[in-house]
């Protein structure tokens, strides 16, 4: 199953090229170099969608934002990972505007591999 943002071989979605599929790191390295470097840019515009697709899917303005939008308010948020008593907690700023869509986010993720 492939992941909704490899719609074309070429890599062609704006969210794909935003992501850094067209910038290869040179023409002059070998294939194997430039072709490890591209999946791994593949692999994290799949995690993005992935994310969307199953955190953020009750929110609209989270699950259909560009992907500079999806970063800003996601994934530069002021947030830690904290392990106490057996349990996994996550403590973001309370003053970020997406907090809480986060928080559930988190959630949603938890119980869809729990």
């Amino acid at each position: 199953m492939t992941s909704p943002c490899r719609r074309t071989a070429t890599g062609g979605t704006p969210a794909s090229t935003r992501c850094g599929t067209t910038r290869r790191p040179t023409t002059r390295r070998c294939w194997e170099e430039n072709n490890a470097w591209l999946e791994a840019v593949l692999a994290a515009a799949d995690l993005v969608c992935w994310a969307k697709l199953i955190c953020f899917a009750a929110v609209p303005s989270l699950a259909r934002c560009e992907i500079a939008a999806f970063r800003y308010r996601v994934l530069h948020a002021a947030a830690q990972l904290t392990r106490s008593a057996r349990t996994t907690l996550l403590r973001i700023d309370r003053t970020w505007r997406w907090a809480a869509q986060i928080a559930e986010g988190f959630h949603r993720l938890r119980a869809a591999f729990a």
